[in-house]
């Protein structure tokens, strides 16, 4: 929505629709044998940069 607020999208809304990919697409059996802290990990690691990346986007 932050998107359509300013008027324009880009970066972050194709980062932020590539982390909802990869919740969506993934399944507990693939989460257990990739390594639950791993997955935790990435996903952190993944909001941390859509967070990096909207502030450029909009705030600079």
């Amino acid at each position: 929505q932050i998107g359509v607020a300013y008027g324009r999208q880009g970066a972050s809304q194709r980062h932020a629709r590539g982390i909802r990919n990869r919740l969506e697409h993934s399944n507990m059996d693939d989460i257990f044998q990739h390594g639950v802290h791993e997955f935790i990990q990435e996903f952190i690691a993944d909001n941390s940069r859509l967070g990096e990346i909207i502030t450029r986007q909009y705030l600079i």
